[in-house]
């Protein structure tokens, strides 16, 4: 950075102006209003570990890697993305697409603050203050996170002052990444980043802030107004004399502003995609192995999975909810673990048991009932799910059904049966729901024989 640079405000470090538009003749007066939502995706960097090409435009999937947050947050608002480049920026371009703002930034090594305060290059962002979701060119963002920033964001009679993103790493994951500090009120006050930190001379304070395990991770909602102010206020004086976007949560809590969070763990499904560090080519297969796995490369696989989502949570209390979610982390986890062979291109089913809880006296033979049977309502009391049967489900090839409990204990040396078996399919003497009821009672003693019980 310049040396008359060091220590002056951003607003006079940087000097956003329509001349750094390097497509205005695309959209020429950009003309929001405040209750449209703008992306803004900071993509000027190089990257000092990752080699000569830009990161934000490599293929994963596909598909351009800063694209897929472009094209996740279009299923919200229509609006063009703002993309801050720099390094190589008619590469990028070139591989993001025409349907997005250009603004090509005076100084990409300046730091995360001084891009963004290079998005004021599109002078109606002020005027017609929507909020802006800032995201990072190197970093993937489901529809489903865009859309809980905003809500959030959105919360109540009034907006928060900032929303951002934050994630609960597991040591030394953590390492390198900025710090949430939160008062006694667990109201965030700060963002500490790593050098920074390794500068600190009390050992306590350095310690305690390197075993911080929830960081940022770097998504923020604000409104337009909001942030250029702020950010016209910022220095860089730090360890690394740039303007970190992260300050401005220190300046909001300073000023009694209101920042909300919202803190992805990892039981979410989409904790790996939001987590992955891009700083080296081989992050990005790594990268497009998460993606793949996940479901998620393109909006719509997102779109569906939030439909199953609401359907699963339709009249449903909070207990059974975060029972069937925490289930649910579960198998992901054991299908990933054990290999099962999900593919991702082929549906899958959910299924829930939930309901009522047969007890009846039976004949050790299973071959019919003796006395009376009570059936009572049961579910999830809490979020350990453990009332509750929840299944993953997709068609196989082999012509066989497969079990496969995530418990061990659980599990038999014979584990599947034949599809095809008579006993399977009700047939034409099921006519009503008492037949059929009859009919399951008839499969489940099949299977279980089946099965060696």
């Amino acid at each position: 950075m310049p040396a008359n640079e060091q220590d002056l405000s951003l607003s006079g470090a940087a000097r956003p102006g329509p001349g750094k538009i390097l497509n205005p003749q695309q959209f020429g007066d950009l003309g929001t209003g405040a209750d449209k939502p703008v992306l803004v995706i900071l993509a000027a960097g190089k990257g000092t570990r990752f080699g000569t090409a830009p990161k934000c435009a490599q293929p994963v999937g596909g598909m351009p890697l800063a694209r897929h947050s472009i094209d996740a947050f279009k299923q919200l608002s229509p609006t063009p993305a703002v993309c801050i480049v720099g390094y190589r920026h008619q590469e990028v371009t070139n591989a993001l697409g025409e349907d997005n703002i250009y603004v090509l930034s005076d100084n990409p090594t300046g730091g995360t603050a001084f891009a963004a305060f290079e998005a004021f290059s599109v002078d109606r962002l002020v005027e017609d203050n929507p909020i802006l979701i800032l995201t990072m060119g190197d970093r993937i963002v489901t529809t489903t996170i865009f859309r809980k920033l905003l809500e959030t964001h959105q919360l109540g009679s009034r907006d928060a002052d900032l929303t951002l993103l934050s994630a609960i790493y597991e040591p030394p994951k953590n390492r390198g990444k900025g710090r949430l500090v939160r008062d006694g009120q667990r109201r965030v006050v700060r963002i500490v980043e790593q050098r920074d930190i390794d500068a600190i001379t009390d050992p306590a304070r350095r310690r305690q802030l390197l075993e911080t395990t929830e960081g940022n991770c770097p998504l923020y909602a604000i409104r337009a107004e909001t942030l250029h102010r702020y950010l016209g206020q910022l220095k860089n004086d730090n360890a690394q004399n740039q303007y970190y976007l992260t300050d401005i949560v220190n300046a909001i809590s300073r000023d009694g502003g209101e920042i909300r969070t919202i803190t992805t763990t990892a039981a979410d499904l989409d904790y790996d995609l939001l987590c992955s560090d891009v700083t080296k080519p081989l992050d990005l297969a790594l990268l497009e192995s998460t993606l793949t796995f996940a479901d998620l490369a393109t909006p719509a696989p997102v779109a569906s999975l939030e439909h199953a989502a609401a359907a699963i949570l339709a009249d449903r209390p909070p207990g059974q909810s975060a029972a069937i979610a925490a289930q649910l982390e579960e198998l992901y986890q054991t299908a990933a673990s054990e290999q099962l062979g999900f593919e991702a291109a082929k549906p899958l089913g959910i299924g829930i048991s939930s309901g009522r809880l047969r007890i009846a006296f039976m004949h050790p033979d299973m071959g019919r009932f003796f006395g009376p049977a009570w059936q009572m309502p049961f579910g999830a009391k809490d979020d350990s799910g453990k009332e509750q049967i929840v299944i993953l489900v997709q068609s196989s090839e082999d012509g066989n059904i497969h079990l496969f409990p995530t418990n061990p204990q659980f599990r038999e040396k014979l584990n599947f049966v034949p599809a095809d078996d008579e006993a399977m399919f009700p047939g034409k003497e099921v006519t009503d729901w008492y037949s059929y009821e009859g009919f399951g009672t008839r499969m489940a003693q099949n299977l279980l024989l089946s099965l060696g019980y």
